[in-house]
């Protein structure tokens, strides 16, 4: 699962190149935008779009952003935190799904600004931090958790005599026990981030004319 925001009035910075008009007029869809994936399309065709294609959102970041889940939760929880005194709660709370909710120009300026703010008067860096040390925090103590689960499902296979056994189908105490054991993981570890990504993002925001997320 993915986060794909698109710019709705993007700043152009540099125009298609004539390699990538060439090839869209040849195999794109009916507006030229996308490749048209009903046609038998070769792969060394694929391959030159999608490497002409990163090149333009490159030089026009404004035009598309994308993160995966892992990556897009903590983003949106800098914006929550640190834009809640004027983004709205619809907004924020929309911001957590990928169903088409619109960010407008004026809002994903001021989320650009107040990044840049906060990157200046060192906020984002102690924010990383913090975040990151959580993050790290949460891989020690999950692997320990891994180790105990594995010892348990170990102890299973072994009392059932069966070595293909998951955990769905431990028989009692250990299925118990297993559940107990798991629910102690600390799910921060599923959630890394990096300065670097907060101002990918707020580059795109800045040069996006608005976006929504897809």
């Amino acid at each position: 699962m993915g986060f794909d925001l698109h710019g709705l009035k993007p700043i152009i910075n540099k125009k298609e190149s004539k390699k990538m008009k060439k090839l869209m007029k040849r195999w794109g869809d009916k507006n030229g935008w996308y490749l048209d994936w009903k046609k038998d399309i070769p792969e060394k065709v694929k391959s030159k779009y999608f490497k002409l294609r990163d090149k333009h959102h490159y030089n026009n970041p404004g035009i598309y952003f994308r993160s995966n889940v892992w990556w897009w939760r903590p983003i949106w929880q800098y914006v929550s935190l640190f834009c809640d005194d004027f983004l709205s709660v619809k907004d924020m709370e929309a911001g957590e799904y990928n169903d088409g909710n619109e960010i407008c120009k004026t809002k994903a300026l001021k989320i650009a600004s107040r990044f840049n703010r906060t990157d200046k008067d060192g906020t984002m860096d102690a924010w990383v931090k913090i975040h990151t040390d959580e993050y790290e925090k949460a891989k020690k103590h999950n692997k320990k958790i891994q180790k105990q689960l594995d010892k348990i499902s170990k102890e299973c296979c072994i009392a059932c005599d069966d070595d293909t056994l998951v955990p769905a189908d431990f028989p009692e105490p250990f299925k118990t026990k297993w559940n107990a054991k798991y629910a102690e993981k600390n799910w921060n570890d599923s959630y890394p981030t990096s300065k670097e990504a907060l101002l990918e993002f707020s580059k795109f925001c800045k040069e996006s004319g608005g976006f929504d997320i897809l």
